[in-house]
């Protein structure tokens, strides 16, 4: 999906930043808060030059806030899960049955004390999740990335990425 697509489907969120290179947005974000479903979305999106546009190429799900002011989209998401039904409060023993052994697990909470700057980073910091776990389909070299975060057994925030 194209940026252009998200805004006129969603709204333009929160664009909490912008990255230019060359006089050209490179990287953007946009944020939403989902009172519906009582979820923050955050979409990653960089440009492409072959057509150029900008694309979404992930998006954080999270019961944790993602941003300051988040959008409220102008009409509701979908429900906001993975395609076997894994949404945030879904239990870790569910992730584990229906995932599989993830190929990496982080502790968050150990990142976070070696460098504290990692606090707010959504996917990164220890209140988005104190542990991840990590799939990788094709290896840690994999273009592709589910990051399922969880806190005392419950999904906290699901990241899925293109290229983490």
């Amino acid at each position: 999906m194209t940026d252009a697509e998200l805004v006129r489907r969603y709204g333009p969120g929160e664009k909490v930043e912008d990255v230019r290179e060359n006089h050209v947005v490179d990287y953007r974000s946009r944020c939403y808060f989902d009172s519906a479903q009582g979820v923050w979305l955050l979409a990653d999106i960089y440009h492409n030059n072959n057509p150029p546009h900008m694309y979404v190429v992930g998006v954080k799900v999270s019961a944790q806030p993602l941003c300051k002011k988040p959008g409220t989209p102008k009409k509701p998401f979908q429900m906001l899960a993975l395609k076997r039904g894994l949404a945030i409060g879904s239990s870790e023993s569910e992730v584990l049955q229906q995932c599989g052994k993830p190929s990496r697990i982080d502790d968050s909470v150990a990142r976070e004390k070696r460098d504290p700057r990692y606090q707010d980073i959504p996917g990164y910091g220890a209140r988005f999740g104190k542990r991840a776990l990590n799939y990788f389909p094709e290896g840690e070299d994999s273009l592709l990335m589910l990051s399922v975060q969880v806190t005392d057994g419950k999904v906290v925030t699901l990241w899925l990425n293109d290229s983490p």
